[in-house]
């Protein structure tokens, strides 16, 4: 390289120096005054071993130490040009640095390397992040991304682009004993390990630049790279680094990587935990597994802030609610630190906490019991009013308008609930305005919502909820209830889950038609659902294909086979859950009245859930029609 130490910093070609060259030039006090600097950072972070070698050239005497700017994430880079030999010398190890910076809030784009094939990618994965951020922070802007490296080509940098944009976003340092690599697929719009004939050259520089840490991409095998490369002799005997895989979601690898970095600003900590939330729970496609807990476990420490405890429990919560362990749910409930107004963050995060927080705790209630009209019912009722308001008046926005519906079908959920209980039409009927309440609006949320990535908030889904108020209310007044944004039923082909399926049987029973050969797909549909899992929601198709007596004795017979299968009719059915609740209903379905009894008797006594159990258990030949969901 020719006149690689210039006067000023040059953080571009500082990675490429050669290892006996950076020690000459960088021990040398005639030189640059940053080249001494960064040479006294590289120095200290050798191995000893490597110290020991270059103990002639130790650094100049009381020079400041200065490393690579704090904004920096390091890459390691593999040399296109090098022969075998060459790849694994241990002083042809290179480095790349990279930043982010906000560019506001239009997109500049990606005119900010001058690396042509590797700016776009690097971009693509900053992107993502910013992205992800603007879910609920939508005044996050877009990122502008800054590489300091040699020549380079590759996506191997996208990695460290992500954790440059997550620490930009969270206004924190990436800490410098951090190096990483990974690539970044566009079309799918995920990581993926980097080839693995580079991989050993950019271990050698992660250890040769003397990072403690390496973040790669699962299915990397680093670590036998690793060991190959000890055993070689090419590694100095007391190296030492960890790697650190990632997954290839980006999203599920961005919470791995936050285990590594310093506690960020506490609201940008609280945007990614609900993004977390709308990404993985509300699309229902990590929301049974242990990945949500293990995700959490680290947010819920209280060296945090109230916000951030107070989103991950109140996640863990309504995971637990799904779930039907109402204990659990209520203890996560009781832990979760209260907001006081001041905590609430303005714009979407806050709407997004407040509404939610109101609609879960509705659901948690009714969970526990709590039917009747609450404080929690109240204030519900007091917010929509308010938003309501805000919708007539054309200044609430779209996210608003969603938390809204979502508030009001809780509330309208438990009215239901308790209509059903006492056999109420007029309570059945609150509870259908509620359904009902923003169904002008139907069209643009659910437009939202898809866009947004929420699977689980859909026309079906809303669809779903007014035909079981329809239902209840045909039953106790053999009555129908009208919207004009509602169908009045839907073709079997369309069923998409065991939600959609009991909705069709509903209206099949409300028109009173003649199913004939359509009971066979439902069959088809049931069971291929049911094999999933035979629990919630999964058996209620044949609950209500029993409740409603469709279909001919031999299908009626089938159906009660199902369902006495289910798993929530299990012995150990928990006496302190809503399930007991549900497994009363579905045992009185089948005129299993002793199971109905067993139930009851484990219900802890004194409890809300017992007494609301005893109304069902006194009325066994109604039972199906009593019950929450």
């Amino acid at each position: 390289m020719k006149n690689i130490i210039s006067n000023r910093p040059n953080w571009h070609d500082f990675g490429c120096i050669p290892l006996r060259k950076l020690c000459d030039e960088g021990s040398n006090p005639f030189k640059p005054a940053w080249i001494q600097g960064a040479y006294a950072w590289f120095f200290k972070r050798l191995p000893k071993s490597i110290r020991e070698q270059y103990r002639d050239r130790p650094p100049v005497h009381g020079v400041a130490i200065a490393g690579p700017p704090t904004r920096f994430v390091s890459f390691p880079m593999a040399l296109r040009e090098a022969t075998s030999e060459d790849a694994l010398d241990f002083e042809s190890g290179r480095i790349g640095f990279l930043a982010v910076d906000s560019s506001g809030e239009q997109d500049q784009g990606n005119e900010t390397s001058k690396n042509d094939g590797i700016k776009q990618c690097a971009y693509d994965a900053a992107r993502f992040v910013y992205d992800v951020f603007r879910k609920l922070k939508p005044h996050a802007g877009f990122p502008r991304v800054e590489i300091a490296c040699g020549t380079a080509e590759g996506t191997s940098l996208s990695l460290s682009a992500m954790i440059a944009a997550l620490c930009r976003n969270l206004k924190i340092e990436c800490p410098n004993t951090i190096i990483a690599t990974g690539c970044w697929d566009a079309k799918s719009k995920t990581l993926s390990p980097v080839p693995q004939e580079t991989l050993r050259q950019k271990i050698i520089a992660a250890v040769r630049y003397g990072y403690r840490k390496f973040i790669v991409v699962e299915g990397e095998n680093a670590q036998n790279e690793w060991d190959a490369l000890k055993k070689m002799g090419v590694l100095p005997p007391d190296a030492e680094l960890e790697f650190i895989e990632v997954p290839t979601d980006p999203l599920m690898a961005i919470f791995r990587i936050l285990r590594e970095l310093p506690n960020g600003a506490s609201e940008e900590m609280a945007a990614l935990l609900g993004a977390f939330d709308l990404r993985f729970l509300r699309s229902n496609a990590y929301g049974e597994t242990d990945f949500v807990v293990e995700t959490l476990k680290p947010f819920v420490d209280k060296s945090l802030s109230n916000l951030v405890q107070h989103v991950a429990l109140d996640i863990l919560c309504r995971r637990e609610m799904h779930l039907g362990n109402t204990t659990e749910a209520e203890r996560f409930r009781r832990e979760t630190p209260q907001l006081s107004r001041s905590e609430f963050p303005l714009g979407r995060l806050g709407s997004y906490l407040k509404y939610e927080e109101v609609a879960s705790k509705i659901i948690l209630n009714m969970d526990l019991g709590v039917w009747e009209e609450s404080e929690d019912s109240r204030l519900a009722r007091r917010i929509l009013d308010r938003l309501e308001g805000s919708i007539q008046d054309h200044v609430a926005d779209v996210e608003e308008i969603r938390s809204a519906l979502a508030l009001a079908n809780s509330e309208a959920q438990r009215l239901m609930f308790l209509g059903r209980l006492n056999a109420s039409p007029e309570t059945i009927l609150r509870a259908w305005r509620e359904f009902t309440r923003f169904a002008h609006f139907w069209s643009e949320i659910f437009d939202y919502t898809k866009f947004a990535g929420l699977p689980n908030e859909t026309f079906h889904r809303q669809r779903n909820y007014c035909v079981q108020c329809k239902a209840d209310y045909w039953h106790l007044t053999k009555k129908t209830l009208l919207e004009p944004n509602l169908p009045s039923g839907f073709d079997i082909e369309s069923v998409a889950d065991a939600f959609d399926l009991t909705a069709w049987v509903q209206c099949e029973a409300m028109s009173q038609s003649e199913t004939g050969a359509t009971l066979t797909r439902f069959f088809e549909l049931a069971d291929a659902f049911f094999e999933k899992h035979r629990g919630y929601p999964n058996y209620l198709p044949y609950e209500k294909v029993l409740l409603y007596r469709m279909g001919t004795d031999a299908e009626q017979d089938l159906a009660r086979t199902q369902l006495s299968q289910a798993i929530h009719l299990a012995e150990n059915t928990s006496g302190e859950s809503i399930l007991a609740l549900l497994a009363i209903r579905s045992a009185g379905v089948l005129e299993d009245f002793a199971k109905m009894e067993r139930i009851y008797g484990s219900l802890p006594e004194n409890s809300r859930l017992k007494k609301i159990a005893a109304k069902m258990v006194e009325n066994p030949m109604v039972v199906g029609f009593l019950g929450p969901y």
